[in-house]
């Protein structure tokens, strides 16, 4: 658990709209808006400022130039290649990274709903403590869990592909710009499948469901 956030009253519908009118203006995050991402939740200050950080790298969505950083930075790159602006969220143990990180991921879905499929690599001792987390702070973001055998990863794989070619049918039935076909906001799963010989069948899930923020 974070034990940074604490319960509060939830939302109502105008908070929704002064949310949107926030995202639009000043491009920050406020107590109040986000409580309608993360219904019945109170960040302290300290948590407030580091979500606020985290919005502000995605607004940014930098690449950063080549002249700046010694050629090590770019090594295993082609000549091409951006290099991406990134961000660690490096609060003391216990302060609510978690919770910061859940908080953000949802304001995003708040925001553009349907738009984002976010990748969260996470060691599988804290896994189902992320899930649960998930179900704390944002109950309405949805988690596609990407844990188990071979055989449990496979029959995943194939659930994922053939609700993702549900959503596409649906999206051409109703009219809508049908793209990868949208099946989940995070896919949560564990970084050891990722070293294993079989790392490319394990990263198809990733390729089938671009475009993926990764979120380590």
């Amino acid at each position: 658990a974070a034990p940074g956030a604490a319960a509060a009253g939830n939302s109502s519908g105008q908070g929704q709209g002064q949310e949107r009118a926030s995202y639009r203006k000043t491009g920050r995050i406020h107590a109040d808006v986000l409580a309608t991402a993360c219904p019945g939740v109170d960040f302290k200050p300290y948590q407030l400022v580091g979500i606020n950080w985290l919005f502000l790298l995605h607004q940014l969505d930098l690449d950063l130039p080549r002249s700046l950083l010694p050629e090590e930075a770019f090594r295993g790159r082609s000549a091409k290649e951006p290099l991406r602006l990134n961000g660690v969220l490096a609060d003391d143990m216990g302060l609510g990274k978690t919770a910061q990180t859940i908080a953000f991921l949802a304001y995003l879905r708040a925001m553009c709903p349907r738009k984002y499929t976010h990748l969260i690599i996470v060691p599988a001792s804290v896994l189902s403590n992320w899930e649960n987390e998930f179900e704390k702070f944002a109950p309405d973001v949805s988690v596609f869990v990407y844990h188990g055998s071979a055989k449990q990863r496979g029959d995943l794989r194939a659930e994922f592909e053939e609700e993702q070619q549900r959503q596409q049918r649906i999206d051409r039935k109703e009219g809508r710009e049908v793209g990868v076909g949208f099946v989940t906001d995070v896919i949560l799963a564990t970084y050891t499948y990722w070293e294993k010989e079989t790392s490319d069948v394990d990263l198809s899930l990733i390729h089938i469901s671009e475009p993926t923020r990764r979120t380590p």
